[in-house]
Parts: structure tokens; C-alpha cells; sequence
């Protein structure tokens, strides 16, 4: 999961835009706040699970599901769920547009006039405030559901909104080959990756985003629902298809949102709002072809005077470096001279010059406090670890980078200056683990 108020892990990618306004709140069920040692308190993260459904006998089959990271929108700050033993809450969806089924289960349900008169916490009601796109709680209302939404050429029911950016295909790991073609499999099944581009007046993307919506809540902490309208919204979508006997179906696999806010005079600021790999798709890489993707097509418009990230979490960090260091790399080598001007500035351990921060921006879109993180990423592979002067040089540079960086949520310890440097120490130590991260996978690529 890729940006957002810092879902850490491999998947989420990205945050929500500030200023956007959250089209729901909820408050914590009566008894999120009882002991955490009552017997009658469990976890919601730990109960609530999430499957994916592409054929009737796939809901039909026993398998617990996903589970969730973040339930405090729903079940309030606690992550708390009261009035039951052995809770299993399963929210089922429909692989392709995501219709949802409901189920709730329990060994025993709580009993007020034993539990001082608190009832159990009304699960339904709470989770349908979220579920914006509806649910049934029918099995065979949603086996029809699912079965709808496969079939053979042109009968196929569900297309993804959007349009065709491109195809590619994976390895029989299911892992994807960025570049290639759909690949056929062991036993003819053929498997392949189609990215969709949207906008707001899309047809048939507000109604689908409704209904994928909830997953952002689920895996994206403090995500907020996108409320279109403004028309500034710009959609990446991610679908497997899988074609077996002739029967070809859809899999949501990624989201991805952009909102462009104006930029003076006549630009548009494009910012990563939410980006999402779904957990069937993890660890494939596919995070990273969104966001490439995403650059892409703010490169190809001539009015996005930068991308930018609100709050991204330390994955999406790791994603965005790999892109732009490579980036930065590819375009230097487009012009011996270039090249020649900026390497001698990295062996140097020079700063960028004004101008050639211009030059930077202008060609990869890259955001004011994005430049000098990737300088100092490139300065890093090029600093001799047996030079100790320009080890300190480095050190000194990317120290100054991160005061200006955290200057606001830094306490100045102008009363303690050993502690503002072992805070200081302490960001620069772990700036320096992040690039080894990024190279070591720039490394293996």
C-alpha cells in the first residue's frame, strides 16, 4: 500500500491530499473502551478480514482472507470490538467492480443485563457507513454478483472504466514483466496486467470508486473517501485479466489518484493523493508501475509544473527513490556534456547550482524538497567511504538538508545542544539506511 498517514507496509503507496474534506466520520461503538483484558473485547483488525471473489465456488471456499491494518475510522481509536467471542467479520468483494457481501460471525454474543447493561457493539451498522457502493448480506444475491461478471469475447460484462494505457504480462510467479506482453501459462491460462487512465467525467468511475473506497480506509490509516466534483481528479487503475477456456475475467489490482492544484500562472501542481496495491497483488512489483506510470503522464502534460507527495510512508519513500534515482541517471547520460557538468559536481560533493536545480525541475517534474533528497542520494554513491573529509562533507550537507527538512516538528534544544545533535545524528543515520535500501534494489534491478 503506497502514500498515506503511514500505512508501513509493502503495499499502501500514498497519503491523502490535504485540505480535501473527509466525506465521513464516525465515533468509537459504545463499548470500544472497555478493558482491554475483558473477555467480551476483541481486536477489530484481528476480526475483520477481506477476500477477493472472482468465481462462486472462490466464495464458496473456506479460506479466512486478508487481513486488515486499520480500523479506528470505523470502530473508533481503540481498534476495539465489544459484545462477542470468536467474532469473525468478513467482508467479501467481487474481484473486478468490487460489489461487497457482509458476513458476521460469532461463537457467543454478549448478554447487557451481564455485561452492566452495555449491549454488543452494533457491527453492521457501523461498517455500512462505509461501504458508500452497498452491501449484501445474501450469499446468493452475490454469487450472481460475481457470476456477472465474467464471459467470452465480447460478452464479457465487465470492462474497467478508463482508457487503455497499456498491457504487460508476468512470469509464471505471477510477478510482472514491465514491458512485455501478456504471457500464456502452464495449462494455457494466459495472465496479464491492463493499466487504465481516468478523470472525473470518466463513465462508470465515480460509481466504482465508491465501492473501492472502503478499502482505502482499511489499509490506508487516516485516508479520506476522494469527493469528485472539482474535476482536478486524475485515476490510475490496475487490473489483472486471466483468460482460461476462452472465459476471460478482471481482478482489481491498483489504484492510484492524483489531485492538480493550480499553480501560478497557468500550471497545475500534481499531487499523490492515495495509491493502493491490493493484497492479492503484493510483492510484485506492481507498486512501482503505478507510480511510474503516474510520473509518466504528469511528464506528458505540459501544464504539471512538479509531482509531489503528501506524507509518504517509508515504502512509498523506497518506490519513489528507486524511480527518480533512475530517472536522474537516465536523463544526465541523454548529454555527454550534462553528464560530464553533474558528475563532476557529485565527485566534487558540490551543491546543486540554482540553475541547475531549474534545468532538473523543469525535465523531471520533481518537487523543491524531492531535488535535493535525490542530490543527496547520488552524492552518496559517489562519496569515497575512505575519504574522511569527504565523508564529513557529506554528512554536514545531508544533516543541513534534514534541520531545514524537520525544522518545525524539531524541538531546537536551544537549552541542550547534545541532544539536537543526537537527534540530528539519529535522522542522518537512518537517511543514510534508506539509501542503501534504494541502491541495493537499483542494484538488483
Amino acid at each position: 500500500h503506497f502514500c498515506s498517514h503511514t500505512a508501513q507496509t509493502g503495499v499502501v503507496l500514498s497519503q491523502n491530499v490535504p485540505d480535501i474534506p473527509i466525506i465521513m466520520t464516525t465515533t468509537a461503538p459504545t463499548g470500544a473502551d472497555s478493558a482491554v483484558d475483558d473477555p467480551w473485547v476483541c481486536s477489530a483488525n484481528e476480526a475483520v478480514k477481506v477476500r477477493f471473489i472472482s468465481t462462486e465456488e472462490d466464495f464458496d471456499k473456506k479460506d479466512e482472507g486478508h487481513p486488515v491494518l486499520f480500523t479506528n475510522q470505523i470502530f473508533g481509536d481503540s481498534e476495539k470490538i465489544f459484545g462477542y467471542k470468536g467474532l469473525k467479520v468478513t467482508l467479501s468483494l467481487s474481484a473486478a467492480s468490487l460489489h461487497a457481501h457482509l458476513a458476521v460471525e460469532y461463537a457467543e454474543r454478549a448478554d447487557p443485563s451481564k455485561t452492566d447493561g452495555v449491549p454488543p457493539d452494533d457491527i453492521v451498522p457501523a461498517l455500512a457507513e462505509w461501504l458508500p457502493g452497498g452491501f449484501t448480506e445474501s450469499g446468493d444475491e452475490f454469487r450472481k454478483q460475481v457470476a456477472g461478471e465474467g464471459g467470452a469475447g465480447d460478452s464479457v460484462l465487465f470492462v474497467p472504466p478508463g482508457d487503455l494505457v497499456r498491457t504487460f504480462g508476468v512470469d509464471e510467479e505471477g510477478v510482472c514483466q514491465d514491458g512485455t506482453a501478456g504471457a500464456t501459462l502452464p495449462g494455457g491460462e494466459q495472465r496479464e496486467f491492463e493499466l487504465y487512465r481516468c478523470t472525473e467525467e470518466t463513465p462508470g468511475l465515480a460509481s466504482w470508486v465508491g465501492r473501492f473506497q472502503p478499502l482505502l480506509i482499511l489499509y490506508i490509516d487516516g485516508a479520506n473517501f476522494l469527493e469528485f466534483g472539482s474535476g482536478r481528479w486524475h485515476v490510475l487503475l490496475l487490473f489483472e485479466k486471466h483468460t482460461a477456456g476462452g472465459q476471460a475475467r478482471y481482478a482489481a489490482a491498483g489504484f492510484l489518484s492524483m489531485y492538480h492544484f493550480y499553480h501560478y500562472p497557468d500550471g497545475v501542481r500534481a499531487r499523490v493523493s492515495q495509491a493502493l496495491v491490493l493484497p492479492p497483488f503484493r510483492q510484485r512489483g506492481l507498486g512501482t508501475v503505478l507510480l511510474r506510470a503516474a510520473v509518466a503522464e504528469c511528464i506528458a502534460n505540459g501544464q504539471v509544473h512538479d509531482v509531489t507527495v503528501e506524507d509518504p510512508t517509508d515504502d512509498f519513500l523506497r518506490i519513489r527513490d528507486f524511480l527518480d534515482y533512475g530517472r536522474c541517471r537516465e536523463w544526465m547520460a541523454e548529454n555527454t556534456a550534462r553528464q560530464n557538468a553533474f558528475e563532476g559536481a557529485l565527485r566534487a560533493g558540490a551543491e546543486l547550482s540554482k540553475e541547475q536545480r531549474a534545468e532538473v525541475k523543469k525535465a523531471l517534474k520533481l518537487s523543491d524538497r524531492q531535488i535535493p533528497r535525490m542530490w543527496d542520494l547520488l552524492r552518496y554513491k559517489f562519496v569515497n567511504p575512505q575519504d574522511a573529509a569527504a565523508v564529513k562533507q557529506f554528512r554536514l550537507s545531508v544533516k543541513r538538508r534534514l534541520q531545514s527538512t524537520y525544522n518545525e516538528s524539531l524541538p531546537t534544544f536551544k537549552d541542550n545542544p547534545a541532544e539536537h545533535h543526537r537527534v540530528l545524528a539519529e535522522l542522518f543515520d537512518a537517511e543514510v539506511d534508506h539509501y542503501k535500501q534504494v541502491l541495493d534494489r537499483v542494484a538488483r534491478s
